[in-house]
């Protein structure tokens, strides 16, 4: 049998690259967001500047109308899909912060659940500043730290 050649990364090298990924993504998602925009922005310009100096131009706003529907529904997307690129790239953030200690008093402390009856839960930190809580908690609903 062949050995295979896989190599494995730490956990610290895998949310460097994700990390490095989703920046990427979100900088050229970006920049054609902003193309996109511009362009949209020159052709709403050019037919309105037009039909105002040619009446017989005016019949031009239909199609522009009709265009920019699709248009919108594209620009959207692309503004749906940094959004999603920037929670990620938040979410390797945070665990990169974890990996290399950086985390305490980053994120929800859980102090909300925290009850005066629970004697040793100020001994064993798990709610608070530098706590379990706030070392495992990567919620983000309320729902969700509800779970937690």
């Amino acid at each position: 049998m062949q050995e295979s050649d896989t190599t494995f990364q730490s956990p610290e090298e895998s949310c460097r690259e994700q990390l490095a990924l989703r920046t990427a993504e979100i900088q050229r998602l970006s920049h054609r967001l902003n193309r996109f925009v511009k362009k949209k922005r020159f052709i709403i310009y050019l037919v309105v500047g037009y039909s105002v100096f040619d009446d017989s131009a005016a019949l031009l706003v239909v199609p522009l109308v009709i265009m920019l529907i699709p248009a919108v529904v594209l620009q959207n997307r692309l503004g749906r899909r940094i959004t999603r690129a920037d929670r990620a790239a938040e979410f390797h953030r945070h665990a990169l912060a974890r990996i290399e200690n950086r985390w305490i008093g980053d994120g929800q402390d859980g102090k909300q659940y925290l009850s005066d009856d629970e004697v040793f839960a100020d001994d064993l930190d798990v709610f608070g500043k530098a706590s379990l809580f706030q070392f495992l908690c990567t919620a983000r609903t309320s729902v969700g730290r509800d779970t937690l």
